[in-house]
């Protein structure tokens, strides 16, 4: 940005770092997300005989949906696919 554009508009360097820095922030999350449905379709992959990115798209949603409408408990799925406390609230 040239100085003259900084002074008439000095926000926009701070709307440009802040910005840069929600951008990762939001990578993160994503990453962190994916983690959590790569482990989750680790552990519940060999129980239903299929592989770990069909429970991530298939499966985990199904599982939420289960939970939420209380038809199944979330503790009971954890105990049965042997579930980290992160991933039962995930699934929450």
């Amino acid at each position: 940005m040239s100085c003259f554009a900084f002074f008439l508009f000095p926000f926009l360097e701070f709307r440009f770092f802040f910005g840069d820095l929600l951008f990762v922030h939001l990578l993160l999350d994503c990453e962190y997300e994916r983690n959590l449905k790569k482990s989750i379709g680790k552990k519940m992959g060999p129980r239903l005989h299929c592989s770990s990115k069909d429970v991530a798209s298939s499966y985990i949603p199904l599982y939420r949906t289960l939970i939420q409408a209380k038809k199944i408990e979330a503790k009971t799925v954890g105990e049965e696919f042997k579930l980290e406390k992160e991933e039962i609230e995930y699934l929450q």
